[in-house]
């Protein structure tokens, strides 16, 4: 079973985010945690949605 939780920086709580694009208000994508509840492993990954986002910046 797996389990996806949000991450957070040390910073004031801050979620982690990935920055896709650059310039002065940058578009990013929250990194989500999914944890394998078995076996530990934690697995970083982002939404279908932000994924959909990179995938057209990137193009």
């Amino acid at each position: 079973m797996k389990k996806i939780f949000k991450t957070m920086t040390n910073n004031n709580m801050i979620p982690l985010k990935l920055k896709i694009t650059k310039g002065l208000l940058p578009r990013t994508a929250e990194v989500l945690a999914e944890v394998d509840l078995e076996t530990g492993e934690v697995t970083f990954k982002v939404s279908e949605e932000d994924l959909k986002k990179i995938k057209q910046d990137i193009e």
